[in-house]
């Protein structure tokens, strides 16, 4: 049986957790960051799980990936973008349409601000991209 978790294991390539921005967010794992997709909703929803930390404190950081019923994806709480996290997004656009909304939530913590910047390039048929913590900005 050729499962989507045996499939992501079978493409897992340790040079695609390189995280080169490191330094703007000096946390453990410091330069590889690995990134974990999940199917939680057949068809509908992922998360994409890397890990962060200082000196003995490891905790878990999570984006959301969510299939628009319209057609398209919109993309919750990013995560480093780094190359493997990267081509997991661009399976799901490959499957269910383009990245088309980028919803930062909040703008106090470093843990997804730092992160996110390179993710609106990487997608640039996106149609927005939202900061809940101010309101609204494109």
């Amino acid at each position: 049986m050729n499962t989507p978790a045996m499939k992501q294991q079978d493409s897992i390539r340790p040079e695609d957790w390189s995280w080169r921005f490191w330094l703007a967010a000096p946390l453990y794992p410091y330069g590889k960051r690995r990134t974990l997709r999940t199917e939680v909703v057949k068809d509908t929803l992922w998360t994409f799980d890397q890990i962060q930390g200082i000196l003995y404190v490891v905790v878990p950081i999570r984006m959301t990936v969510v299939k628009l019923e319209t057609g398209g994806l919109l993309v919750y709480a990013p995560v480093a973008p780094t190359a493997e996290c990267i081509r997991l997004v661009k399976e799901l656009v490959a499957a269910y349409g383009d990245v088309l909304y980028i919803i930062l939530p909040t703008v106090s913590g470093i843990e997804h601000k730092v992160l996110w910047a390179r993710l609106p390039a990487t997608f640039p048929k996106r149609r927005s991209l939202w900061l809940l913590a101010n309101g609204v900005f494109r």
